[in-house]
């Protein structure tokens, strides 16, 4: 289903969340549960909000380009 970007923005994906420790600076880790494609990360869990939002806009206007439907977040994202 193809659908505006900033809709998709609004819908309650279930995000995964990760908190990494690499040789450098600590970091987060997300990503969308139903899309694990869709990816961000950042220092702070806001920055890697921000960044996974950019990713997942970035993903619609790709896969509507490409004339190919959206996944629907999960009906336990949307319940809990």
């Amino acid at each position: 289903m193809n659908r505006d970007p900033k809709h998709c923005l609004e819908l309650p994906y279930r995000r995964v969340w990760e908190w990494r420790e690499d040789d450098a600076e600590p970091y987060w880790v997300v990503r969308l549960a139903e899309i694990p494609e869709v990816i961000g990360d950042g220092a702070t869990r806001p920055e890697a909000e921000a960044a996974l939002r950019q990713c997942l806009a970035d993903y619609v206007h790709y896969r509507q380009s490409e004339d190919l439907g959206i996944p629907e977040p999960s009906p336990r994202a949307a319940a809990g």
